[in-house]
């Protein structure tokens, strides 16, 4: 079983992204979505852990990936921030990408509001944010389990 750490939106927190530096610490790797992907170049320092990670609509002339595609135990990922998706709008843009590229799992960020769907076999996972949740959801990462047999997904608040 691979079990990963996913944060976005961490927005230039310094506190919160030596909270998430240590929580990467106990894991082999991590995802960032993004907003700010200088803040996962800080979690791979703080903690000695590669990250993956793409940018976001606020890292702006930054380098980086707008979206990446892994397979790790025969499942297809997708880590995206979900702005070039319109996800404040709805899953629809982001469901077609899915299919139409065979994903088994969406990973994205930008709304700061933590979310776990699935559909048409499907699973969209958003994190939340560690520092400004909206929606009335708590400040929140996630945690993804992924074995032979599927994956799990989970919401941790801090």
């Amino acid at each position: 079983m691979i079990v990963i750490p996913v944060f976005s939106d961490t927005h230039g927190f310094k506190e919160t992204i030596k909270m998430c530096g240590e929580i990467a610490m106990g894991y082999d790797f991590f995802f960032h979505l993004g907003d700010n992907i200088k803040d996962a170049l800080e979690i791979e320092r703080l903690s000695g852990k590669q990250g993956f990670k793409v940018v976001g609509n606020t890292d702006l002339g930054a380098k980086g990936d707008e979206k990446i595609l892994l397979t790790i135990k025969g499942k297809r990922i997708l880590l995206s921030h979900g702005h070039q998706f319109g996800v404040k709008s709805g899953l629809t843009r982001l469901s077609y990408y899915c299919e139409e590229n065979n994903i088994d799992l969406a990973i994205f960020g930008h709304t700061h509001v933590s979310l776990i769907e699935e559909f048409n076999g499907i699973k969209f996972f958003n994190p939340g944010s560690p520092v400004l949740p909206r929606g009335g959801t708590r400040r929140s990462y996630g945690v993804i389990s992924i074995s032979d047999e599927g994956i799990w997904l989970e919401l941790k608040s801090l």
